[in-house]
């Protein structure tokens, strides 16, 4: 099978040669160009020889002079009032997203239906967040009206970023969230503050072949957004608080992702990672799987150990589809 067909039969629950594999980490060249962080990417998508490309996206949510203080503050969002004041941007015209539109434009010509590129995008709560960490849980309790009209203007900023993503090629939206889990925000909360505007940014991905919903954290509320239209889950499964791969099958008939602990990747035994894959490839039947570490590598990860999960991933794989035929 080529890249694009072993994904997109994993994706659709159809057998595969070997399951598909990939992984991600933060590069931090967000000091740099588009076209250099597209040649970073290119780079290790050939190197690791992975079956689709998760485009980190580090270059931030366009950031404003919004403080309500004097003083300088840690972060945009200060009072309820900063709120009113994100502006509408176009994404062309903003910085951070001009340099991401570059990148995935160069990465389209590049990888030219070689395999699916998919693009990390910070949900709105997440990009919320960002902007005002050390107060977004007060605004929550106190200025909900407030909140909600920021969370507007940010979610229509990601609708229009997103679809010049997918415009100029991307097979879909990694959307990443990390409140939609009980360390972040009650379900009750992220159900008024998260689920309707994530909605909103996966309906500007609409009809694109490959988009994520990405779990962060802790008790992660897989079981809540179950129904969210994207083509698979991504969590951390090795966490114990989380679903197990084996439970998600009862949640949802979506495709699944993950099965190797990120965490601890650096460390771990190469015989405990090829345990991980091996439970992983059980616990699914290897159908509806893309094996890949349940969120991002450190950057300092050892080249070798990440060969050796490929290999692992595809050896096993291979050796569990051989024998059901």
């Amino acid at each position: 099978m080529s890249k694009l067909e072993r994904v997109n039969a994993a994706l659709a629950g159809e057998r595969v040669d070997r399951v598909p594999f990939s992984c991600w980490y933060h590069f931090g060249d967000q000091h740099l160009d588009g076209l250099a962080h597209a040649e970073m990417e290119y780079s290790f998508f050939r190197h690791y020889d992975l079956d689709f490309l998760n485009v980190m996206n580090d270059y931030g949510y366009p950031r404003g002079v919004l403080a309500s203080v004097e003083e300088p503050a840690p972060y945009d969002i200060t009072g309820p009032e900063d709120w009113h004041r994100l502006p509408t941007v176009n994404p062309w015209e903003s910085a951070g997203y001009r340099e991401l539109l570059i990148s995935v434009r160069e990465l389209s010509k590049k990888l030219a239906g070689d395999g699916h590129f998919v693009v990390s995008v910070l949900s709105p709560w997440s990009s919320a967040r960002s902007l005002a960490c050390h107060v977004l849980g007060k605004h929550v309790a106190e200025h909900p009206n407030d909140l909600r009209a920021g969370l507007d203007v940010i979610t229509t900023n990601l609708e229009r970023l997103v679809a010049a993503l997918i415009e100029l090629g991307a097979s879909g939206i990694f959307l990443r969230t990390d409140g939609a889990c009980r360390e972040a925000i009650a379900w009750q909360g992220y159900r008024k503050f998260g689920r309707p505007f994530d909605l909103r940014v996966l309906k500007a991905a609409e009809g694109a072949a490959f988009n994520v919903l990405s779990l962060s954290g802790a008790h992660v509320y897989l079981a809540q957004v179950s129904d969210y239209p994207v083509s698979a889950f991504s969590w951390a499964d090795r966490n114990e608080t989380n679903p197990s791969l084996r439970r998600a099958r009862t949640l949802t008939k979506r495709a699944v992702m993950g099965g190797v602990n990120p965490a601890t990747f650096n460390e771990t035994p190469l015989v405990e990672v090829r345990r991980q894959v091996k439970d992983a490839l059980r616990q699914t039947g290897g159908r509806s799987l893309i094996v890949t570490p349940g969120g991002s590598l450190s950057s300092d990860t050892c080249e070798a150990r990440i060969h050796h999960l490929r290999e692992t991933v595809a050896e096993l794989s291979g050796e569990a589809g051989r024998s059901m035929n």
